[in-house]
């Protein structure tokens, strides 16, 4: 090594680092918009000196690897906050659609329909056996229940569109964890052998954030280049292999291990967030159904004590549509014998005068029948504060996603100003190891030109 000959090994080992980070750099460039691209660098050291002599003589230089540019760290928070907003953002999502079923400026809302059921007990007040205002008041009190049922049936078709999103979530949670035990294999396989496998580990990562995204995830890489990805510690990737998960369709959708059939803990993700979001819901019914119950029962109790103008008596204003369930918000209807609108009982006598159970009905709205929060409250104040608490819990959602946006905006932006190409530093890069290319290719030409003059030399001095 110590020869001339030797020399030439030294710059052919120049020639073939410069042309790899050559080769890196370029593959950089070429993917400078693909998404999940982690930048790529030629990492070289220098070769194992030899003894001539008695001295230390370098033997050129050596490619040690092609590394990824990325931040650990990075990952993690990006997973962490990433799953938060997944679960907000879904949260969120729903809130608005329920303040858009719920919103007081559409044609007719619940607010509305309760103002109308009141004024047409007020106008029957002024005239107790106007026929026509008592149909109106029928009317108005199926405008009334129309209103809120149809409103909880767009609730249960909410419901029902998050619980059909859980059961796809499950097929494509065990879609992405089967690639990425695929990527393990494929990762292990080719690093085994020395090769590179950056481009299948950019592959890999990319489906480990979406899955953060839907669920609460640990990553750990082992030795091997593989990982292993844990759900509330039961792990769905474990090297090559994995853990599926089923849609339990029994009632509304719980995902669940298929192994042993436990529900599948997650405190983050979209899946949580659909998971909440039903729960919201069905608090929101319920707070619904006591609230149309309520005040039917009430109206029932004072109508049911009076006479119509027919002399009929102990009828109810509202009754059940299936007589073998109680009154509910899902089965409640105006009492069909009041088609016939003399049988509205607006007086405590039966007298065409008589307005006295009209005036009962109506103050009934003033009445505080209800309790919300420990506070006693009229049907307005019920109706309104259910209306708030939506508002509140929308608000809340909408300022946890814009928290949550920028944060993982600044996320993004630290992994792309690491991990990112940059076309100006790949430029410069390129010239840089263009020049150290030439510059080895120039040694070699200078040890041909001095090997040449040695060999056409011999023999010629001294002639």
């Amino acid at each position: 090594m110590g020869s001339t000959f030797g020399s030439y090994s030294i710059a052919y080992t120049g020639l073939y680092t410069n042309q790899n980070a050559l080769a890196v750099t370029g593959h950089n460039i070429s993917n400078v918009d693909t998404t999940g691209y982690v930048r790529q660098q030629s990492i070289a050291e220098e070769k194992d000196t030899i003894e001539v002599g008695g001295y230390q003589l370098g033997t050129g230089v050596d490619i040690q690897t092609t590394r990824q540019i990325r931040d650990a760290y990075l990952d993690i928070s990006y997973r962490d906050e990433n799953a938060s907003l997944g679960y907000w953002e879904t949260k969120n999502t729903t809130i608005e659609n329920i303040e858009t079923v719920f919103d007081d400026l559409s044609d007719y809302s619940i607010q509305t329909a309760i103002d109308d059921f009141f004024s047409g007990w007020e106008e029957l007040s002024k005239d107790p056996s106007n026929v026509t205002v008592r149909t109106m008041v029928v009317e108005y009190g199926v405008s009334l229940v129309e209103t809120v049922t149809h409103i909880n049936e767009q609730l249960e078709q909410m419901k029902q569109d998050m619980d059909d999103q859980i059961v796809a979530l499950s097929s494509e949670i065990n879609d992405i964890t089967t690639q990425i035990a695929d990527l393990n294999t494929q990762i292990m396989n080719s690093e085994a052998t020395g090769d590179n496998a950056n481009d299948y580990r950019d592959e890999r990562n990319l489906l480990i954030d979406e899955l953060a995204y839907h669920v609460d995830i640990d990553v750990t890489e082992k030795s091997d280049g593989m990982v292993t990805i844990t759900l509330g510690g039961t792990y769905l990737v474990n090297g090559k292999n994995t853990n599926s998960i089923y849609a339990n369709t029994q009632q509304y959708t719980t995902l669940e291990w298929e192994r042993n059939g436990q529900a599948i803990d997650s405190e983050k993700g979209n899946l949580n967030g659909l998971q909440d979001s039903i729960a919201f819901i069905e608090e929101l019914q319920e707070e619904l159904n006591t609230f149309i119950t309520g005040m039917a029962n009430e109206i029932n109790t004072i109508h049911s004590s009076g006479i119509g103008l027919d002399g009929s008596i102990n009828n109810d204003f509202f009754t059940c549509i299936d007589g073998s369930n109680p009154l509910s918000i899902d089965n409640i209807q105006v009492n069909t014998v009041l088609e016939d609108a003399n049988k509205i009982a607006a007086s405590v006598t039966g007298a065409a005068g008589d307005n006295s159970n009209a005036e009962e009905i109506i103050a009934i709205r003033d009445e505080e029948i209800f309790n919300y929060n420990g506070l006693d409250v009229n049907i307005d104040n019920y109706y309104n504060a259910i209306v708030s608490w939506v508002g509140t819990k929308g608000q809340e959602a909408s300022g946890y996603v814009e928290t949550q946006e920028t944060v993982v905006q600044q996320i993004e932006n630290q992994k792309e100003a690491i991990s990112g190409v940059s076309l100006d530093e790949e430029l410069s890069n390129m010239i840089m190891y263009q020049q150290a290319y030439n510059a080895s290719a120039k040694v070699i030409n200078v040890i041909d030109e001095m090997i040449s003059t040695v060999i056409n030399s011999m023999g010629v001095v001294g002639r």
